[in-house]
């Protein structure tokens, strides 16, 4: 029986309102809801609305009797505006009916209040109207007369006018915003126009309305409109920079030192919220592109080619139909600065969720993401106000458009030796006009130049060609090489563990796993700066692929530059010509450096035959060595004779040392007659004792320590991590071994104790969690034997436990993100639906 084929085409209307992007949509919308709300409340709207819509409107308003919001009426309006683009409309606007008057009305009424010196707002009302150049034009008694008031009555009836905003003015005041700042003068509240972004929104949500009622716009009223905002654009200016207000409008271009701050304390911070946002934040400022279109990687569109990481995009805002704007995209690592390294920040997220890697979907999976971006932005900036201010700014000069302003000023503007403007415009969407657009189109080596800029590279550094952390097994970590063999097994070796570590390895596709081979290689560069930085707390701290990492791994991951590299080492792509000269000198010097070592070598070798003083030397030296052997040799002899002299052996410690219990002793040592064992082999059976004992004590993977005055498993400011529901049960049932954390289910009460209250409380609720988790495993025959546990016998069992279990406690949602779900998450709704009573 064949299955339901889904029509994914959408209707007539979908498609035809697919040529506009949603946010600009819904930005329209609200914008045409206050316009329309202006003309139901004008002397108009019997001729700006049809019968049966004013009908609506006052049944909407009466609901909202006194409430200043009116949310009926907002909410009826609303309505009507989305069913403009029915055909028939059920609603009828009488937008042939509308003129320019009705459109500026609305635009005037655009405004807010500020305090501002009182002589300047005089000053300006003074001259408001007036052109310049008639003021030039008056003679010097008129301009004088002016100045001094006695010329006309104006500047008192301006001053009257203001008489009643005047008061409590000299206070400076927290109303209006400010702007005009606080210096000790007289002020007064004055009305000045929004910012021109206002304008622009109104003029385009008015076209945008004749669209949508199919209708021509006038020639006249476009006109007039686009002569009103650019005569408001010019008085905005004259106005601020009269009144002294702060001039620039919307938010502020991001400077790297600010970008670089913002990075370091989401990489620094203990919110598992960061890791996403840290993520995010990277990929806004390495692919300039708007945040809109960092929402819609897909995981399937990200891959590794040669030593950058390939972004893909359907579309972007400047080009809509996709045009010049599907990629690829060249993103590149940082290694010399890993707080704004993008393939760090991709590994850390991508590995404290693995899921994602398997689940051919979103690379930030989940509803309303840009606006979950966006609080946590706009939280980390309040939270660091003052750090901020160091770097000259405020939280509420920054936004998402800060970071793509910034780094495409950094990359054009930021070096005398900048990348192609055709690339950079062409990456981040912006259209160049006319035949540039037609002409110009996209090449792989401006883009990949661009990425090198965008990722913070010393341009003028040899090192701008220095490659993202790779797998290198061509030579051991003091230079050896490696035979080929060793080789082979390195690479079964990493394959083992990436098969063992990656939840799902065998739904991968290989281009993602390829692209999380080249993630944990950056992991493993970084493995000692990351294990410094982290929060204690840190999600990242609890994943599979940071915990346990064998040494053959850590010692491999490596950097390469164009004159160290090797057959392992990828294809340097994205470098100027001038970089390439700085690499030829690199490896220029190093042979150099190399011929001079060697020189030195034959010299030193040459003199040494050739010098007898050395020989004579050396013969003595040889002379005198043997001469101690024989006096060592004479008095070994001598004391392990029968006579009664005695030798005196440190063993090493006191006999009353702490030994490991679990130590196995040759049986040669413990069945051993003793009894007529003479002092000296006595001296040397308990010396090869101790030392056994040493070397099984030192051997141990897991040590205790001392504090508050009993032994103790964990550290004294160890805390438990952040973790998903799969990080839980991994940690729950292995043992950290490299940061000497056991297995979470051998803690009891007492070895948590010292941490504090909540790391009891989380311990408990913990075992209650994989008490559930436990009894579903037993039940399909999926529990791990505890003696002989692996990663991969764990996630073997959750993948069969992991449906059942978010099936019977958790949300659709939930199940299908089963990997990126946090476990107190569930833990809650488990409680909710009763699943710890009987632990109660």
């Amino acid at each position: 029986m064949m299955s339901q084929i889904l029509d994914l085409r959408g209707t007539t209307k979908e498609i035809e309102d697919s040529h506009l992007q949603g946010s600009s949509r819904e930005s329209y919308t609200c914008t045409l809801v206050l316009l329309f709300m202006y003309l139901y409340d004008s002397e108009r709207k019997a001729v700006a609305f049809a019968e049966e819509t004013l009908e609506i409107f006052e049944a909407a308003n009466n609901k909202d009797n006194l409430n200043e919001d009116r949310p009926n009426l907002r909410e009826a309006v609303k309505e009507v505006i989305r069913d403009l683009g029915i055909e028939p409309s059920p609603h009828q606007i009488l937008i042939e009916n509308l003129t320019y008057e009705d459109f500026a009305g609305f635009m005037n009424t655009k405004e807010k209040k500020t305090l501002v010196p009182k002589d300047l707002a005089i000053e300006w009302a003074l001259s408001k109207g007036v052109p310049r150049k008639a003021r030039r034009g008056r003679n010097k008694k008129q301009r004088n007369d002016e100045e001094d008031g006695t010329g006309a009555d104006t500047a008192a009836e301006v001053e009257g006018e203001m008489g009643d905003n005047n008061d409590g003015g000299g206070d400076g005041g927290d109303d209006g915003g400010g702007d005009g700042g606080d210096d000790g003068g007289e002020k007064v509240e004055v009305l000045i126009p929004l910012s021109l972004s206002v304008y622009t929104n109104i003029q385009s949500s008015i076209s945008f309305l004749y669209k949508e009622c199919r209708v021509q716009m006038p020639v006249t009223i476009q006109s007039r409109i686009g002569k009103y905002i650019k005569g408001m654009k010019r008085i905005s200016r004259q106005m601020k920079q009269h009144l002294a207000l702060k001039i620039v409008e919307g938010k502020r271009v991001m400077t790297r030192d600010v970008y670089h701050f913002i990075s370091r304390v989401l990489l620094e911070s203990n919110d598992k919220g960061h890791i996403f946002a840290r993520l995010f934040f990277a990929l806004d400022w390495n692919l300039m592109k708007r945040a809109e279109n960092v929402v819609d990687c897909k995981i399937d569109h990200i891959w590794i080619e040669h030593d950058s990481l390939i972004f893909q995009f359907a579309k972007s805002k400047g080009l809509p139909d996709g045009e010049d704007h599907v990629g690829p995209w060249h993103v590149y690592a940082n290694p010399l600065l890993p707080n704004v390294c993008p393939f760090l920040a991709m590994a850390v997220y991508l590995f404290s969720y693995p899921g994602i890697l398997s689940s051919n979907s979103s690379l930030f999976p989940g509803r309303s993401q840009y606006d979950r971006f966006c609080k946590e932005f706009r939280c980390l900036l309040d939270e660091f106000k003052g750090d901020l201010s160091v770097h000259g700014f405020e939280p509420t000069e920054l936004g998402t458009h800060s970071t793509r302003k910034g780094v495409a000023t950094a990359v054009c503007s930021g070096c005398t030796m900048s990348p192609p403007i055709v690339s950079v415009c062409i990456r981040a969407g912006w259209t160049m006009g006319g035949v540039k657009d037609r002409y110009l189109k996209y090449e792989a080596a401006g883009d990949q130049f661009v990425g090198r800029c965008a990722a913070g590279l010393d341009l003028l550094s040899k090192d701008f060609a220095i490659s993202p952390p790779h797998w290198d097994f061509s030579t051991t970590e003091n230079g050896e090489p490696h035979s080929p063999e060793e080789e082979v097994q390195l690479e079964q070796e990493l394959e083992s563990f990436l098969k063992e570590r990656l939840p799902n390895y065998d739904n991968i596709r290989k281009a993602t796993l390829n692209l999380a081979r080249v993630l944990l290689a950056t992991v493993c560069y970084h493995h000692q700066y990351l294990k410094a930085t982290l929060s204690q707390s840190s999600l990242f701290r609890a994943s599979t692929m940071f915990r346990n990492i064998p040494d053959n791994l850590l010692k491999h991951a490596r950097v390469k530059f164009p004159w160290t590299q090797t057959r392992y080492t990828p294809l340097f792509t994205g470098l100027p010509p001038h970089v390439l000269l700085l690499a030829d000198n690199e490896r220029i010097m190093a042979k150099i450096a190399s011929i001079q070592a060697g020189m030195r070598e034959d010299m030193t070798a040459l003199l040494r035959d050739r010098d007898p003083v050395s020989n004579v030397v050396s013969n003595a030296i040889l002379l005198k060595l043997d001469s101690i052997s024989t006096q060592i040799a004479q008095s070994s002899g001598r004391f392990n004779g029968s006579g009664g002299e005695r030798m005196e052996v440190d063993v090493g410690g006191d006999a009353h040392d702490i030994v490991d219990e679990e130590m196995e002793l040759h049986a040669d040592d413990t069945n051993q007659s003793l009894a007529n064992e003479t002092y000296t082999a006595r001296s040397v059976r308990l010396q090869r004792q101790k030392e056994k004992e040493k070397t099984v004590v030192k051997a141990r993977r897991l040590k205790v320590g001392y504090f508050k005055n009993r032994l103790q498993v964990l550290p004294a400011n160890w805390v438990f991590p952040s973790m998903t529901c799969y990080q839980l049960v991994i940690n729950w049932l292995t043992t950290d071994f490299e940061n000497n954390v056991p297995a979470f289910r051998l803690l009891k009460a007492p070895d948590v104790k010292h941490l504090g209250k909540s790391s009891l409380t989380k311990l408990r609720q913990m075992r209650a969690f994989m008490r559930i988790v436990e009894g579903l495993a037993l039940e399909n025959h999926a529990w791990p034997d505890l003696n002989t546990i692996t990663c991969t016998a764990v996630n073997d069992m959750w993948r069969k436990v992991a449906p059942l279990l978010f099936e019977k406690y958790g949300t659709e949602s939930q199940l299908n993100n089963n990997f990126t779900t946090g476990w107190k998450s569930l833990y809650n709704q488990m409680s909710r639906k009763g699943a710890f009573v009987q632990d109660e």
